[in-house]
């Protein structure tokens, strides 16, 4: 009997190292900064810049994600892993230096585009390096990753902030990135036979940039800022489709994002991840301002989801062993719908918060157990020299759906509380992290918003089950996966 191959084995072992390390730098990077915000300012002044330090790398990871996807294809995994890991290590380098805050968000936004290729790398690598069997398992350790490090990330910058300084969240990076490449520097496959990269879409460049800044300003939750955003995204989407039609070598094939093989397992993935992360980005501001909540037990309380998530994808590679992965995702869709609905529940009747941290695991555990079985799906059905393209499809479609489902969820809460008490600012100063007071009525107000979000979510999220239910109804099968 052959033995199962694992991932720590033999040859593997560099590779799984490798596309862990740089996944978990990757992670950090996302939201460690915000523990280094108060210093940052008081050293470098220009607070009205602060929010770009975040901002800046969101919006450039995003569309360099886009980008990586035919680079990936055309130079290969190896190749492409050895410029990201020496641009990341490079940028970082530069925002550690920054003398002043305009210079340190270019240096954030310069770092936001290696973070694409690290994250488009670290995905599409599983597909070309491992055999099919073993990438929900390299999912599952990716995945559990990104959650520990988004989770401890801030903490772990609060703690060099206080010892080193600001400076020290970014030079950090630099010997877990030489790490990571020195490891993964030759072990990594080279670029499939017959691939070559085709002309840079510069034009598709643009307009996806647009569509991704229109998305990024509707994640304030305010509705007119909202609005317009989807106006400019649904305007520029559709030049963007015309302009992929006539375009053989477009950054993102229109194919990759709703071709038959492929988007349903989009739809599954970004609207469970829009309906969950959207909510439970607001679970704090609920936890201390409608249930009186301590600073660090709203803080802890993201966590819930994050742990349900990276426990449920080891057990969903797991599942995946016996089972096909589309069915896997209709079990986590059926796991996250009642998660929902309960905590709407829970929330409407003010029940005790372990509850609705427990309705918070449930989440996770669904959400987790898709994101892992999505990418499973969709590694099986497209040839390994489309790698790049599709999961970098997928995976922009992914943090637009995250985005949105923030901003719904804040739209969703605004409304409420303007429609009970005329006045938005004190959730918004709680958004902001302030330690205030909040009256009855606030706190009131408050907790019906969230749970009309969650309610909006419940309904929506129904629409993954049904995608998952079609999915194992009429599974799809590819030449490719040969």
């Amino acid at each position: 009997m052959t033995e199962r191959p694992r991932l720590f084995d033999g040859r593997n072992r560099p590779i799984t190292i490798a596309l862990m390390g740089t996944m978990a730098i990757a992670s950090y990077n996302n939201l460690s900064v915000t523990a280094a915000l108060p210093e940052i300012g008081d050293d470098l002044g220009d607070v009205a810049w602060l929010p770009w330090t975040i901002t800046a790398e969101l919006l450039t990871a995003a569309i360099a994600t886009l980008v990586a996807g035919p680079i990936i294809d055309g130079w290969g995994v190896r190749r492409t892993f050895r410029s990201a890991a020496v641009g990341f290590m490079a940028t970082s380098l530069l925002a550690a230096a920054a003398p002043s805050l305009p210079l340190l968000v270019a240096a954030r936004a310069l770092q936001g585009v290696s973070i694409g290729f690290v994250v488009s790398v670290a995905i599409a690598g599983i597909g070309v390096s491992f055999p099919a069997e073993l990438r929900p398992r390299a999912f599952a350790a990716n995945s559990a990753v990104w959650g520990v490090m988004g989770v401890g990330g801030p903490a772990i910058a609060a703690v060099i902030v206080a010892t080193v300084g600001w400076r020290g969240i970014f030079l950090v990076n630099l010997p877990v990135a030489a790490v990571a490449a020195s490891i993964g520097w030759n072990a990594l496959p080279g670029p499939q036979a017959g691939a070559a990269i085709g002309a840079l879409d510069r034009r598709g460049v643009v307009l996806v940039a647009l569509v991704t800044s229109a998305a990024l300003l509707t994640a304030g939750g305010d509705p007119v800022v909202m609005i317009a955003g989807a106006a400019v995204v649904a305007v520029t989407g559709w030049r963007y489709v015309r302009h992929a039609r006539s375009t053989p070598d477009a950054v993102v094939r229109l194919p990759d994002l709703t071709g038959l093989r492929v988007r349903r397992l989009h739809v599954a993935s970004g609207v469970a991840l829009a309906c969950t992360l959207g909510t439970d980005s607001y679970l704090p501001v609920y936890i201390r301002g409608a249930r009186g909540g301590s600073t660090a037990l709203a803080a802890f309380s993201v966590a819930f989801l994050t742990i349900g998530w990276s426990v449920a994808a080891y057990v969903s590679s797991r599942l995946q062993d016996r089972h096909p992965a589309e069915r896997v995702t209709l079990w986590g869709s059926l796991v996250i719908l009642p998660g929902l609905a309960a905590a709407t529940v829970l929330v409407a009747v003010d029940a005790p918060v372990p509850l609705i941290l427990a309705a918070a695991f449930a989440m996770g555990w669904g959400t987790g157990t898709i994101t892992t079985s999505t990418l499973a799906a969709l590694q099986r059905r497209v040839a390994t020299t489309e790698m790049g393209r599709v999961n970098s499809a997928h995976m922009f479609i992914r943090a637009i759906a995250i985005t949105y489902g923030v901003a719904i969820a804040g739209a969703v809460i605004f409304a409420v509380v303007e429609s009970r008490i005329g006045d938005v600012e004190p959730v918004r100063e709680l958004l902001g992290g302030e330690d205030l007071a909040v009256d009855p009525t606030t706190r009131d107000a408050l907790a019906d918003g969230f749970a009309w979000a969650l309610a909006v979510a419940t309904v929506t999220v129904s629409l993954t089950v049904w995608t998952a239910v079609r999915m194992v109804r009429r599974p799809h099968t590819s030449p490719a996966m040969a």
